[in-house]
């Protein structure tokens, strides 16, 4: 039901998009833009949390099985397979002028209107905490379950050291492709298409082939190899720059799931959406601190991605000490 709520909510948000495209407003268009930030943090807790229960709802109905890891592998496939899709529509919509961008702008309530139509089609199930109620000591006790247990710690890291990763790379595609590339947008349609095609690829394979690959600890040569990936990036050559981009964003997707999986597997049931918001709060605050980052150190980028992959060999090498105890917890 929550879901479907907030579903609604977005259909709302949608059309006071048209509003503000028919008025021109940036103003509006940047309120917009924090709304639709505020309904993600209510859906995406929710989303995760959900998730293994519906996956144990299905084995249970004896269809065929459809373990965590492939869901998670596909939900984060179909995030960014859409994020690919917007970034060539946006690109599509900044040609219009005028009248034009009201009359497209409708998309936008359209993709709302059919995304709360495919909600009506999840499984209804009964809440975790009927009586829950926000408060300091609630969320004191949660963050005390993630500090006590040294697995979840390092897990909670890697998902935030991946969103870290995720939108300095997004940042710097456009002074990139300004300053070595060219300045056709075209190009940097191209590149975010390729970042998006290698997390989506990287999380389906991930979640297809779990069961082979985390029984022979690739996750933590993958990580390994990401750090090389990342040092590709501070190159000015335009292919070594776009296979480095594939490499690291394959290989992070590929890393995502085994994440999120591992976070669900870790919390009792009635905890769960809990970690998964506490999880968001910790995200933010890195792609905030990354921006900032970004922002000044704008002229010595270079640098800033060799630090970026001296960071990927420290995460490496921290998590191959948990890989192994964690496996043996998991399955």
């Amino acid at each position: 039901k929550f879901i479907r709520i907030t579903k609604i909510t977005e259909i709302v948000v949608m059309l006071l998009v048209c509003v503000a495209f028919y008025f021109s407003s940036l103003t509006m268009l940047m309120a917009i833009i924090f709304l639709m930030g505020t309904q993600s943090a209510f859906f995406g807790p929710v989303k995760f949390s959900i998730l293994p229960e519906l996956v144990r709802w299905a084995d249970h109905s004896g269809e065929k099985q459809f373990n965590l890891e492939k869901a998670n592998g596909s939900v984060e496939m179909g995030t960014f397979l859409a994020i690919l899709l917007g970034n060539i529509v946006g690109c599509a919509i900044m040609k219009l002028e005028g009248p034009q961008i009201t009359l497209v702008s409708l998309i936008f309530p359209s993709l709302a209107i059919l995304g709360f139509l495919a909600s009506t089609q999840i499984k209804l199930l009964p809440g975790g905490i009927q009586n829950l109620r926000a408060s300091a000591i609630e969320h004191r006790s949660i963050w005390k379950v993630i500090a006590n247990d040294g697995v979840q710690m390092l897990n909670f890291s890697l998902i935030t050291w991946f969103w870290f990763l995720a939108l300095i790379i997004m940042t710097i595609l456009p002074g990139r492709c300004r300053d070595y590339f060219g300045q056709d947008e075209n190009m940097l349609m191209i590149l975010n298409a390729v970042t998006s095609v290698g997390i989506g690829l990287g999380s389906f394979i991930s979640g297809t082939f779990s069961e082979t690959l985390y029984k022979r600890n690739i996750p933590t040569m993958l990580r390994a190899l990401q750090a090389g990936a990342l040092l590709l990036l501070a190159s000015s050559n335009l292919i070594i720059f776009t296979i480095g981009l594939l490499c690291a964003s394959f290989l992070a997707g590929f890393d995502i799931v085994r994440l999120f999986t591992r976070m669900l597997h870790r919390v009792a049931d009635n905890q769960r959406s809990q970690i998964v918001a506490a999880s968001s709060v910790i995200t933010s605050g890195a792609m905030f601190i990354s921006a900032g980052l970004c922002a000044a150190a704008k002229n010595h980028i270079t640098y800033v991605l060799l630090a970026l992959g001296v960071g990927q060999a420290i995460f490496t090498m921290l998590g191959y000490k948990q890989e192994r105890p964690c496996d043996r917890t998991q399955r």
